[in-house]
């Protein structure tokens, strides 16, 4: 439950304009990537020793970075598909 909680709300937000901000100060993206961590160790009850990569396993969920990343090019794919494929018309 908490888990579709956060997918809902908080990495909605998180993945919003995430093309714009993916060039921010890696210093900005660490504090997304803070908030994203203590989302998973609330959904888990896991402790703060429990090492990020474990929990982003168990949940099924990847590095925002990632995230970020894969966003990207689905963006970049659908703009050069609607760019390129162009509607038939039907006589």
């Amino acid at each position: 439950m908490l888990s579709l909680t956060y997918k809902a709300l908080i990495r909605l937000k998180l993945d919003y304009a995430s093309i714009i901000y993916n060039s921010a100060r890696p210093t900005t993206l660490k504090m997304l990537d803070v908030i994203h961590s203590t989302a998973l160790r609330i959904i888990l009850g896991a402790h703060r020793t429990r090492l990020i990569e474990s929990l982003q396993i168990e949940t099924d969920d990847p590095p925002l970075a990632t995230r970020r990343k894969q966003l990207s090019l689905t963006y970049m794919l659908r703009s050069v598909a609607s760019t390129t494929t162009k509607p038939k018309l039907i006589y």
